[in-house]
């Protein structure tokens, strides 16, 4: 069966604690080829508002994704627009990938990130620090036999940390992790992460001292397909068939390790695939 899915993620937190997550996605699968694009917004008070935008080209490239990078998307009554200047080089991990269809990698591992919403009957600015990355997979995710994924992006005042782990069915795990001082190229350090899944993580890293994510706020925590991210019942159907059940726990935190307290800002997840 031919497949193939990608995701570009964009991520942006303001000064207040306010996220900004964006997703473009591309199916090619059974014979048809979707596109969308959508927008979750993450108040301070901790409610979750749902966009969706106008899908990108199928000519997308996420090479072109550095420093300067710009995107706008059309809403039904509006326009957001970011604008990414990167301050660190990308990275794709080192040595073999967790599965032979599965790619994922770094393209802005931190930027200072500018916004404007429109539309709405009215404007609103945005300034923060952000984050990109992009999966490829060319095998539906209910066959590659994944059960957790922990994910995360750190933000501290001098460092940055951003790591991946997965669990396989058949026990195999799979971790990874880069680590930018200052605004040196990246290094991969071996890793573990211990997550008590209530939002608290320590990333282990072999070349520095451990990173202890400290949960400021639960952003989301339900089905990765559910209705306000697919609103069309086809579409969420098609997606719960080449997933299966999957159920995310995401967070806003606070990193902070010896010498380097809390003054940045991340944000991680636990997704469980049945």
């Amino acid at each position: 069966m031919m497949f193939r899915f990608r995701k570009l993620y964009a991520d942006v937190v303001a000064g207040d604690g306010s996220v900004t997550v964006v997703y473009l996605t591309w199916l090619e699968a059974l014979g048809a080829r979707l596109a969308w694009a959508g927008i979750e917004r993450y108040g301070p008070d901790g409610r979750r508002a749902v966009y969706h935008a106008r899908p990108p080209g199928w000519d997308f490239d996420p090479d072109a994704v550095r420093h300067g990078w710009n995107v706008r998307l059309e809403l039904l009554d509006g326009a957001c627009e970011l604008h990414y200047s990167g301050m660190l080089p990308p990275w794709h991990p080192a040595g073999p990938p967790p599965h032979d269809a599965i790619e994922w990698r770094v393209l802005i591992p931190r930027a200072t990130v500018t916004g404007r919403w429109t539309g709405g009957g009215a404007d609103a600015t945005m300034t923060g620090i952000g984050y990109c990355d992009w999966v490829e997979l060319r095998r539906p995710p209910r066959l590659l036999g994944m059960r957790r994924l922990c994910w995360g992006r750190a933000h501290l005042a001098s460092e940055t940390v951003v790591f991946s782990a997965l669990r396989f069915g058949s026990g195999r795990t799979w971790s990874r992790a880069a680590r930018w001082h200052g605004r040196t190229a990246p290094r991969d350090p071996g890793v573990s992460v211990v997550s008590d899944g209530t939002g608290g993580v320590e990333i282990l890293m072999t070349d520095a001292a451990p990173v202890a994510l400290i949960s400021a706020r639960l952003l989301h925590d339900g089905s990765g397909l559910d209705r306000q991210r697919f609103p069309s019942v086809p579409v969420r159907l098609l997606a719960r068939a080449l997933t299966g059940a999957m159920h995310e726990r995401r967070w806003l935190a606070v990193p902070a390790r010896l010498g380097d307290t809390g003054s940045g800002w991340a944000v991680h997840e636990v997704v469980s695939f049945a």
